[in-house]
């Protein structure tokens, strides 16, 4: 990287309020993010950084960690479509145990695994300011499933959840269902392409009698049959008034059960 496209991209670190750096590492592969990093320790105007798609590794995740621990303005950090790995995710999860400004991370299509969720849902278990969190296509599995669902009993701050693609399962599902009969800070809850059939379902349906503030959850894409549907639709009739927005397409069930769902749930928003 030259001088003068280093002082430019620092200039614009300490000054603007969002940085879009998405995939700098195709056009710029050395050196970057320790300039990045850098300036990021000493902005006090960066509100937004975006760092997607740059094949960042654990390394890489490990050396805008340190550079977070001295930043207290970001509010948003995507970092996802990288390669952060398990080690990667656990710097960051040293940050979030302490930090105070982030509300959203997006960490999407990143090989965290199951151990790299568990740091992550350890350290948030007690924090009070992040409320968006992007864990999608991580192969997290049951084991991350049941990492979270603990998280979930102890964090009141988080409001939205992605986790799709990630082989949760039923197993899963249940962990994160029972988590939120007491949980009611949480509102989106995105599970689509989980594996998910009428065992989870009956989870769900059971979670939704018991739940007050999920106000949207996306089921897409899974292996709900008649009797899952017809369960998570009976709670919606009768027992649930919160949820709005309920996605249930390509699911092996009728199509009218998921417009029962959909509609339902237009009856809760109204």
């Amino acid at each position: 990287m030259s001088l003068a496209r280093q002082r430019e991209m620092e200039q614009r670190i300490l000054t603007e309020r969002e940085v879009n750096l998405a995939a700098i590492l195709f056009v710029e592969p050395t050196g970057v993010l320790d300039v990045v990093a850098s300036a990021v320790g000493r902005t006090t105007t960066l509100q937004v950084l975006n760092l997607a798609y740059n094949r960042m590794d654990n390394d890489g995740a490990e050396t805008i960690a340190e550079a977070l621990r001295r930043n207290a303005t970001l509010r948003k950090l995507c970092i996802h479509s990288n390669a952060i790995g398990s080690r990667g995710a656990e710097s960051l999860a040293q940050v979030l145990k302490n930090n105070h400004t982030l509300i959203e991370v997006r960490l999407s299509d990143n090989a965290i695994g199951a151990s790299g969720v568990e740091t992550i849902a350890a350290a948030l278990q007690n924090n009070t300011t992040l409320q968006r969190l992007d864990l999608e296509r991580n192969s997290i599995g049951v084991r991350g499933a049941e990492k979270l669902a603990t998280m979930l009993t102890h964090n009141t701050a988080l409001r939205t959840l992605f986790l799709s693609k990630n082989k949760i399962c039923n197993d899963g599902v249940a962990k994160i269902a029972i988590a939120l009969h007491l949980n009611n800070a949480m509102q989106t809850l995105i599970l689509d392409d989980n594996e998910i059939d009428d065992n989870g379902a009956r989870a769900i349906a059971v979670m939704l009698t018991h739940n007050t503030g999920l106000i949207e959850l996306d089921l897409c894409h899974n292996k709900i049959g008649r009797v899952g549907a017809e369960l998570i639709a009976e709670s919606l009739r009768y027992d649930n008034r919160t949820i709005h927005k309920m996605l249930v397409h390509d699911n092996p069930f009728p199509m009218d059960l998921g417009d029962k769902m959909w509609r339902l749930g237009r009856i809760n928003a109204e």
